[in-house]
């Protein structure tokens, strides 16, 4: 497939577009959030993690996620099915810890697309934009609550939208109609992904904060996957 341009709709674009928009939200509680402040226990605790180099927590996913360098990540999304045609669509995701409020943002506006024989031949990677923010914000509640309790968590949100030009075959179907079939199948796509990674990213911290020798070899991951990128 081609390369995406920009977010947004898509200027200067021949044909008609259709426009596709999902939003998600996930939580997750963790226990221990609270290591390291008053009343928790001993060690690095949740804020201390969500801080971390991003590299150090987006390589969750070898499979699907690889590390560009300068807190960017390609992310491959999982086979989708449209209208008797199928995508695979390759996002590039740049991260950004930001403060007042506390959070880490992940924004992406570039796009490309491969697919089925239809797919490729209409080049539609040329043909779409697309917009992407998730936030994660976390709360970690201090006081004397026992080692192990539930002492805070991960909240996370996202808004997709795609700008895509309606060309045939898909032309010849009502524009609301095509958008509202689309749409019914990236949604619940989008509320998946969101949720496994939080509940992944919550299972991961409380491995992390509680085991030095985890913490070590997280480092040496990041180290590793940093050196391959610049190679």
């Amino acid at each position: 497939g081609g390369r995406g341009e920009g977010g947004g709709p898509r200027n200067g674009a021949s044909a008609p577009q259709a426009h596709l928009c999902a939003e998600a939200e996930a939580a997750c509680q963790v226990a221990g959030a609270a290591r390291g402040l008053a009343g928790g226990a001993p060690g690095p605790g949740l804020d201390d993690y969500m801080r971390l180099p991003v590299e150090q927590y987006f390589v969750l996913d070898p499979e699907n996620v690889t590390r560009l360098g300068d807190g960017s990540f390609e992310f491959r999304a999982p086979k989708m099915s449209f209208l008797g045609v199928w995508v695979l669509p390759t996002v590039n995701v740049r991260v950004d810890i930001e403060e007042n409020p506390p959070r880490v943002v992940l924004r992406a506006n570039e796009c490309r697309v491969a697919g089925s024989a239809l797919v490729e031949r209409l080049g539609i990677s040329d043909k779409l934009g697309l917009e992407v923010e998730t936030t994660m914000e976390w709360r970690v509640e201090e006081g004397d609550s026992a080692e192990g309790d539930v002492e805070g968590g991960i909240e996370a949100r996202t808004r997709l939208e795609v700008w895509s030009d309606i060309v045939a075959p898909f032309s010849a179907l009502p524009k609301r109609a095509l958008e509202g079939s689309c749409n019914a199948v990236l949604r619940p796509v989008v509320r998946t992904l969101l949720k496994t990674f939080v509940r992944r990213l919550g299972q991961d911290y409380e491995k992390w904060a509680s085991d030095p020798e985890y913490r070590a070899a997280r480092r040496r991951q990041a180290d590793g996957a940093a050196s391959g990128s610049v190679a």
